[in-house]
């Protein structure tokens, strides 16, 4: 792979995502082929990730620094399977192994893994701070940590050494080879979906003074997408320029921008402000494509699928969300 088509993988997790999160890790090495895995968490969930220090415990991450993170609820009240192992223990996985032991020792030396203290992407962006904002807004700090997981996302670009990175909702498996370069081109790739939820429009118009609309009648919302760090860092900065905004920071300004009749309803959302940002001012970087998915994968599979069930779905779906809405 060429330099500038190496990329990080950025997963937000919180404690209720961690099973999920180790199953996920082998396929997302093996289907996206990132530099690095970067799970952003707190210090809470650190000890309940796999780590290639074999001093440490054996759910244990290599730490670029110190964390912070709340429970599964602050982001999105998705269920956990009943055991981190239940479909690791077949052949067809990427890493083989019967043993979930053998597998862990396998992770806790892999150089791709890291973690981050969620406290430490951004300027005083905690999950107190967003708490407090949803407080002042709403009387009650409900809903915040799915706002802080959509922050992490975007604030990432501001310490990210590569061209771009890519972000991945913690629910979602890849299930098949995934890229995100056109062949031809080697322009970016966006997935495209069907959802509309109006609220996001009205919040993206307010934060960009109307500049910036909804682009055509497709959603950006894919549960993954690969950044252009440059435009990330200049979508964030122009948020933060706008003096009509209530507060210093892009996610504070955010957070007000929202309709408070919204904010508890998903007022934001980090893949239609950037896939719309881009399409209003970057069109010639990115091409538009569509993958196979299945956001409901509980309704169909249920809480533990079998390795069986996943190869079945692979024939069927490109990537798998197990959402719970």
């Amino acid at each position: 792979m060429d330099n500038n088509k190496t990329f990080d993988v950025i997963i937000p997790v919180a404690k209720e995502d961690l099973t999920l999160a180790i199953i996920n890790i082998p396929y997302i090495i093996k289907m996206l082929s990132p530099e690095k895995i970067i799970f952003i968490g707190s210090k809470e969930i650190e000890d309940s990730i796999p780590s290639r220090s074999p001093s440490r415990s054996r759910f244990q991450f290599r730490s670029r620094s110190r964390f912070q993170f709340r429970s599964r609820s602050r982001f999105r009240s998705r269920p956990p399977f009943r055991s981190p192992f239940q479909f690791l223990s077949r052949s067809r996985l990427p890493f083989r192994s019967r043993s979930p032991f053998r597998f862990l020792s396998r992770l806790q030396h892999n150089e791709k893994l890291e973690f981050m203290n969620e406290d430490e992407i951004y300027h005083g962006m905690t999950f107190n701070t967003i708490q407090s904002i949803m407080n002042n807004i709403t009387g009650t700090p409900w809903g915040s940590g799915w706002y802080l997981q959509q922050f992490l996302k975007m604030a990432y670009a501001t310490i990210c050494k590569n061209e771009h990175y890519v972000v991945w909702d913690s629910d979602t498996i890849p299930l098949n080879v995934i890229s995100f370069f056109d062949d031809q081109t080697d322009k970016y790739l966006f997935t495209m979906k069907t959802e509309y939820h109006k609220p996001y429009f009205a919040t993206i118009e307010k934060l960009f003074n109307g500049e910036v609309k909804k682009y055509n009648n497709q959603s950006f919302i894919a549960e993954h997408m690969i950044m252009d760090t440059k435009i990330m860092i200049e979508l964030i900065n122009k948020i933060e320029s706008n003096k009509q905004l209530k507060g210093n920071y892009f996610y504070e300004k955010i957070m007000y921008a929202i309709n408070p009749k919204d904010i508890q309803r998903s007022g934001f959302s980090e893949y239609e402000t950037y896939g719309n940002y881009v399409m209003k001012y970057y069109s010639n970087k990115y091409i538009m494509r569509k993958l196979k998915s299945l956001r409901e994968a509980r309704q169909h599979i249920g809480f533990s699928p079998t390795d069986d069930d996943l190869l079945r779905a692979s024939k069927d779906f490109d990537l798998i969300s197990f959402e719970n809405w």
